[in-house]
């Protein structure tokens, strides 16, 4: 599989091959390449960095790191994962639902929530559910901070549910669904195993909740991860329609740790 540190190996074949060819005089040749090097080099930058920049909105490609985006497909099990967390004004709704349709999830969490509502850090863990690393800031900007700057929101937010919880998390999930090389070397560091989806919900940009509703129940499939925001109106609204439907479908929710074969805490 092409991965980045490939990727970049055959960029600097290329980029050697073509010096070599420019310092023996370009033999044999028409003369077009030796009158565009310049052309040439700035063709293959962009070729380069395109490319990097395109796959690190594809997580699931594995391009830049190592992810996990789907589980056990042997059996009828799907996971619901909600990121954002905690929000005083939906995270107690949804554990209320979650308990009573006795389905177990995985939240992941930002650090900068954590310290604002660390009662509801303590609520998902006390009923039963998995917390996950969502980073500290969830900052726009995030995806341009060094790497040391990422380590250290990701360990900052480790230690939080830690506090809260007891528990330090092995999951972690990024920001926007975005892996550059410098996440990649953060995460190398931290250790930790990145859980993304293969089901988006799409709940923080449109306001359609049928339409919602009918794509994620029309793309279910065995080994299912489920990204939905606590934040939303789909999830505050229909949440406990989208589990009967699963279940409807055949489909049992499973905990995330059991669907994907990977412990959740250290």
């Amino acid at each position: 599989m092409l991965n980045f540190k490939r990727f970049t190996l055959l960029f600097f074949i290329f980029l050697l091959g073509f010096n070599l060819y420019f310092i023996s005089g370009c033999p044999n040749d028409a003369g077009f390449l030796c009158s565009h090097k310049l052309l040439i080099y700035a063709v293959l930058i962009f070729l380069y960095f395109t490319v990097s920049l395109t796959m690190a909105f594809s997580p699931c490609s594995g391009f830049h790191h190592k992810v996990v985006c789907k589980g056990n497909q042997q059996k009828n099990w799907i996971s619901l994962t909600f990121d954002d967390g905690p929000e005083p004004e939906f995270t107690s709704g949804i554990l209320e639902i979650l308990k009573r349709q006795e389905v177990n999830a995985t939240f992941f969490l930002t650090g900068t929530k954590i310290e604002q509502h660390p009662e509801l850090v303590k609520a998902i863990d006390l009923d039963g559910h998995f917390v996950g690393n969502h980073t500290f800031s969830h900052s726009v900007w995030f995806d341009f901070f060094s790497i040391r700057r990422m380590v250290r929101e990701l360990r900052q937010t480790n230690d939080l549910i830690r506090l809260h919880t007891g528990k330090t998390p092995r999951y972690f999930r990024p920001p926007y669904g975005v892996i550059n090389p410098m996440l990649s070397r953060a995460l190398d560091v931290t250790g930790l195993l990145t859980v993304c989806w293969n089901q988006r919900s799409f709940d923080t940009v449109s306001g359609d909740s049928s339409r919602i509703m009918k794509k994620l129940i029309r793309n279910l499939k065995p080994g299912s991860i489920i990204l939905l925001h606590e934040r939303t109106p789909f999830v505050r609204d229909h949440l406990e329609a989208l589990i009967r439907n699963i279940t409807e479908q055949g489909f049992e929710i499973k905990p995330l740790p059991d669907l994907i074969q990977h412990p959740a805490y250290e």
